[in-house]
């Protein structure tokens, strides 16, 4: 039978009293494999967290991209907007 101790340790109660080395082995496999799972929930957390920081990043510079082009758009539409006004005038005076 396994018992968890506090801490996160496991005692390994054998019921035939015989057999004491395979008992510990067993006892350091199991702690062997929480923490792989330990390790693993680490990896997932730190992967989301720096995934989330890169998503931000890259989503941050996408929009100063598509604000600048946004922005040069609208000065080359207002220069196109003063040309046709000049030539309105032109046409209008004559």
């Amino acid at each position: 039978m396994i018992h968890r101790l506090q801490g996160g340790d496991y005692h390994l109660f054998s019921s035939s009293g015989a057999g004491g080395g395979e008992s510990s082995n067993f006892a350091l496999r199991l702690k062997s494999e929480d923490f792989k799972v330990k390790w693993g929930y680490v990896r997932i957390i730190t992967g989301t967290i720096f995934g989330g920081i890169l998503g931000f990043y890259v989503m941050h510079r996408v929009e100063l991209s598509y604000k600048e082009k946004m922005k040069e758009r609208l000065r080359q539409y207002e220069i196109e907007l003063k040309k046709r006004e000049k030539l309105e005038e032109l046409q209008d005076s004559l």
